[in-house]
């Protein structure tokens, strides 16, 4: 496995075991539908990884050097992002279409109409990753946070705490 792989693998296995906590915690969604769209999240990048691994990295590092944004570069590049990217393949493998609808805005839940809540919870999730030294690039994306989820500092460092553990046991169990 290439290092940018396992990277990327890490991230969203951190991701996904984020959003099924916080669906448990929040209550608003069934935690039981929340696992898969925090794993396929990025899968877009996955599949941009495999298809041209040199454009990836020259998209993270355009972004991580702050000239631009990852959804508009990846459009640019490749005429669509990776969020569109990710809700097509998780689509195509069966995902409800409000799992889907959550990939796809999960930087920006406002826009994700009856998959909002799911999309809030993804996108908070997506900064815990980072947050727990899972992220997919060496910056976390401007517009993911857990603000919308109404933690204080404590609860925040509690929350990232928790996360961290249950990736770390999720990661043992997956070998």
């Amino acid at each position: 496995t290439s290092p940018r792989a396992e990277t990327l693998w890490n991230h969203a296995l951190a991701a996904a075991v984020a959003t099924e906590e916080l669906a448990r915690r929040t209550r608003r969604v069934d935690p039981g539908r929340a696992f898969l769209p925090g794993l396929f999240h990025d899968v877009g990048r996955i599949a941009f990884l495999l298809a041209d691994e040199v454009a990836l990295e020259v998209v993270d590092r355009l972004v991580d050097s702050g000239e631009g944004d990852r959804t508009v570069l990846e459009q640019e590049w490749y005429g669509f992002d990776h969020t569109e990217a990710a809700a097509i393949l998780a689509e195509d493998w069966g995902l409800a279409l409000e799992q889907c609808d959550a990939i796809r805005w999960h930087h920006d839940p406002e826009n994700a109409g009856a998959a909002y809540e799911l999309a809030r919870l993804i996108n908070a999730a997506d900064y815990l990753a980072y947050a727990i030294g899972c992220g997919s690039t060496a910056r976390a994306p401007e517009d993911v946070s857990v603000a919308s989820i109404g933690l204080d500092a404590e609860g925040e460092a509690a929350l990232i705490d928790h996360v961290r553990a249950l990736f770390e046991d999720q990661k043992q169990l997956l070998g």
